[in-house]
């Protein structure tokens, strides 16, 4: 039981570094710097032509 409490108390730092980190680079670089994978939000509304090539 003490493993599987050290392994959530680990987890819970890494969260925590990871939400600092991404805190510190918002301040740093604005709003929008780092954008997460997954996310369902859409923040621009990019206009394209297909060319064909691909």
């Amino acid at each position: 039981m003490a493993k599987k409490s050290a392994q959530i108390t680990v987890q819970k730092n890494r969260e925590l570094a990871i939400e600092q980190a991404l805190s510190q680079i918002e301040k740093q670089h604005g709003k929008g710097s780092i954008m997460r994978l997954g996310s369902s939000e859409r923040k621009f509304d990019v206009r394209t032509i297909s060319s064909g090539a691909l």
